[in-house]
């Protein structure tokens, strides 16, 4: 195996080249709640599709 120490100023130059700033985080993190509350909205509840096959049902009777 070669030299695979690492120094400090390389992993320094590592984290600032991948790092994410806060804000980048921050805006990553508020366009995924707004797809999830997107997502959310769209939602069909059990209950809701319950109530419905009952209602298709009471209609054929």
């Amino acid at each position: 195996m070669d030299n695979q120490e690492v120094t400090t100023n390389e992993i320094m130059e590592f984290l600032q080249i991948n790092m994410v700033t806060r804000d980048e985080f921050v805006d990553f993190k508020n366009d995924t709640e707004t797809r999830i509350s997107h997502i959310e909205n769209q939602m069909v509840t059990k209950d809701y599709l319950d109530d419905k096959l009952a209602d298709i049902k009471q209609l054929k009777d």
